[in-house]
């Protein structure tokens, strides 16, 4: 995981633990919606079925939002079943994100 990654580069003496992990699922990276998990040259290129104009609008603009992941697609369930009490019930998990969405309703100090 990223916290046994942090701790494994950390510069601290060998043996001491970390005393506190700050985990929270708005600390995560974007949410791709139905792009999430394909391989980012597959999808730019077509390989998926989308325009790879259109692909890269989503990935680039600051307001366009990629499609949404399904509710019964196995990777939405996944995620709700991992972040659901994290985020205050499955309706918080997102389903896809712009950029605009991320920085606006996402990550507030």
């Amino acid at each position: 995981t990223a916290h046994h990654c942090l701790w494994a580069f950390a510069e601290k003496p060998c043996g001491m633990e970390p005393r506190k992990y700050i985990t929270d699922y708005r600390l995560n990276e974007r949410h791709y919606g139905a792009l999430q998990g394909f391989v980012k040259s597959d999808v730019e290129n077509g390989n998926y079925g989308h325009d790879p104009k259109q692909v890269q609008q989503w990935r680039r603009s600051w307001y366009a939002v990629p499609p949404l992941l399904e509710d019964n697609d196995n990777r939405r369930i996944e995620e709700i079943r991992k972040y659901a009490n994290y985020c205050g019930g499955p309706e918080n998990v997102p389903r896809g994100e712009s950029l605009d969405m991320v920085a606006n309703d996402r990550i507030r100090p």
